[in-house]
């Protein structure tokens, strides 16, 4: 067991949970989303705090106990086990304590039960399932360590939010940058126009060290050094009709690509320090979908223009063919690419590829 774990400022947590899952989820990159299978017991639940974490083995709640004496005001307990269980560990006693001690509720990859208890109280409950199955308390496990859902990596400390939409986790040193961004959105009868800007750049986490083009011979040693981060604000617009025989959009994007490029340097033989830098990127873009008797045809263009001299110019493109026959889904297209103009140092440039696929 961990005491005395830092936590994210509970403000800017605060703020974090007024945007909801989805928002915050699209802010941060799209990452942190906890998965399909966490959902809440009941509709309209909607908590945002920190995390206490707790790993249980199946069938037991023993740590679910032991961490309720680690728990502050704003926190939510993160509870996972070390192999699938569906029992339910945790049901109104617990609730109870919690909520005497001021946590705003549970996210748990495993069961729960007292439900109508839950609802009654008021106590938000997020989890992958509902079991009258009981559970023991004999085996210890751990509080306060990092834990994993669904590939994310939850810290203690770390913001968790949840609604109806499901959890999502944002790292505590990156609450404050998951929150800056602005969205304005006007619709009138068949027209929206979705307005965007982010002053701080949010990189993807794509691609890793270890995604290879190609393999490296052997011997030679690559390190990666720390990334180079653009700074300056993004802005994107978007406006959308919708006709009576067809829908249409063009978009515009002035910022840089989330996806690297890469600096390659040899301080000496047999190793090469590689160093991801983001270029400045324009977009002008369209789309759009005519349904004709059967199927229906859809286009999508975007032309990619750069002041970064080592990134490409290029348009991207995809044609596609969609019909619906009772429960089948059939689709057919092309996609391809167009360079005008070639800058890279690469023959095939990892950012066009990743934005291509």
């Amino acid at each position: 067991m961990v005491t005395g774990c830092p936590r994210a400022d509970p403000d800017e947590v605060a703020r974090l949970a007024d945007f909801g899952v989805a928002t915050v989820h699209e802010a941060a990159g799209r990452t942190g989303y906890l998965g399909s299978a966490i959902r809440p017991v009941y509709p309209g639940s909607r908590i945002g705090g920190t995390a206490v974490t707790v790993v249980c083995w199946p069938g037991d709640n023993l740590m679910i106990h032991a961490a309720v004496e680690q728990c502050q005001p704003g926190d939510v307990l993160v509870v996972t086990t070390t192999s699938p269980s569906a029992d339910g560990a945790f049901g109104e006693l617990l609730a109870t304590s919690l909520q005497h001690r001021g946590v705003r509720g549970l996210v748990t990859t495993g069961g729960v039960r007292d439900v109508a208890e839950l609802h009654a109280m008021g106590f938000p409950v997020f989890c992958s399932a509902v079991s009258a199955q009981g559970t023991v308390k004999a085996t210890a496990g751990a509080v306060n360590v990092p834990v994993s859902i669904s590939g994310q990596r939850i810290a203690p400390g770390d913001a968790v939010i949840a609604d109806d939409d499901g959890a999502v986790v944002v790292a505590r040193s990156q609450v404050g940058l998951a929150i800056s961004a602005a969205r304005a959105t006007y619709g009138g009868q068949s027209n929206t126009i979705d307005l965007v800007w982010a002053p701080l750049f949010t990189p993807s986490r794509i691609p890793l060290l270890d995604q290879r083009w190609s393999n490296l011979p052997s011997g030679i040693a690559l390190t990666e050094l720390p990334p180079s981060f653009p700074g300056g604000s993004q802005f994107g617009a978007r406006w959308n009709h919708i006709g009576s025989v067809a829908e249409y959009s063009l978009s515009f994007y002035d910022g840089h690509n989330n996806l690297p490029l890469f600096n390659f340097q040899e301080p000496q033989p047999l190793t090469v320090d590689v160093e991801r830098y983001y270029p400045q990127m324009r977009m002008y873009g369209g789309d759009a979908a005519i349904p004709l008797k059967g199927v229906t045809v859809k286009a999508e263009a975007a032309y990619f223009t750069s002041a970064t001299k080592t990134e490409d110019e290029y348009a991207l493109y995809v044609v596609q063919v969609e019909r619906q026959a009772g429960e089948w889904f059939f689709i057919g297209g092309y996609a391809g690419q167009v360079v005008t103009e070639h800058r890279s140092v690469f023959d095939f440039a990892p950012d066009r590829g990743l934005t291509s696929a």
